[in-house]
């Protein structure tokens, strides 16, 4: 059977379906105008190269960590977020000494924008719980999310990291 690369890769047109056919056939494209089979050119240059694995959010604990605590501070809100009863602002509901005590320079304003709120967590982490942050613990670094530095001993955060552990599937 012949198959015409180039029509293949033209007759393919949706979204990610048309990236996949392009990055598996694309080292072989040059020869799509030989007439020869896809089985011939394969068989003389091998399978193509496999495109590089990218990390996705499942694979990065650091992501589903922080994923869970947007879904547990906002429903994973996006806009807008109301002003939580303690002055938390922004999707990750953080708070001003939460923001001071992470370091990140910018206000409480700023807070309200997700990928700036991640940036305060990610900091806040690294500041009072650093070996937990690098290693994914997900309860340690929920907990001290809910309850501040010592957060983790907290018997008050219990309650939180169920939640939590049940957003991650743990």
């Amino acid at each position: 059977m012949q198959i015409n690369i180039s029509s293949l890769a033209l007759g393919v047109f949706a979204g990610t379906a048309t990236f996949i056919v392009l990055g598996i056939l694309g080292p072989l494209a040059d020869r799509a105008d030989t007439g020869r089979s896809m089985s011939e050119i394969v068989s003389e240059t091998g399978p193509p190269e496999p495109p590089p694995q990218t990390q996705t959010a499942e694979a990065d604990p650091h992501a589903e960590i922080l994923d869970a605590i947007w879904f547990l501070e906002s429903s994973r809100a996006t806009g807008r977020v109301p002003v939580g009863s303690y002055g938390e602002v922004g999707p990750l509901q953080i708070t001003q000494a939460y923001l001071t005590d992470s370091r990140v320079q910018g206000t409480l304003e700023d807070c309200n924008g997700l990928d700036f709120s991640k940036l305060v967590v990610e900091e806040y982490m690294k500041r009072w719980v650093p070996e937990a942050w690098e290693a994914g613990d997900a309860q340690v670094v929920l907990r001290t999310h809910n309850g501040g530095p010592r957060g983790a001993s907290k018997k008050a955060t219990l309650k939180y990291w169920e939640r939590g552990r049940t957003v991650l599937g743990l």
